[in-house]
């Protein structure tokens, strides 16, 4: 398992595909970044937000031994301020 420490930040629309599919964020410009996804409920709880703007933490990670890297999402910050933590995933 590969990993990175450093935590980006990144603000775009969350899209959240049905299926398998890999969630990603899509930017102002019409680039995307998509995000590590085992399962479909890995993110569920980031389902209340597609479609919005939002403000994600991410880490990169190559969990598996891939030949590629995704971002892992840690956090969510809401536009009151409010930071909602991947608990399902990491420890915080």
């Amino acid at each position: 398992m590969d990993y990175s420490t450093t935590v980006f930040v990144v603000t775009g629309t969350l899209q959240m595909p049905t299926g398998n599919g890999q969630p990603s964020i899509k930017g102002a410009d019409g680039s995307y970044f998509s995000f590590y996804c085992s399962g479909a409920g890995q993110y569920s709880w980031l389902s209340d937000y597609e479609g919005q703007e939002v403000t994600l933490e991410v880490a990169a990670c190559n969990w598996n031994n891939k030949t590629y890297w995704r971002g892992c999402v840690l956090a969510i910050r809401l536009a009151d301020g409010t930071k909602i933590l991947n608990t399902l995933n990491f420890n915080n």
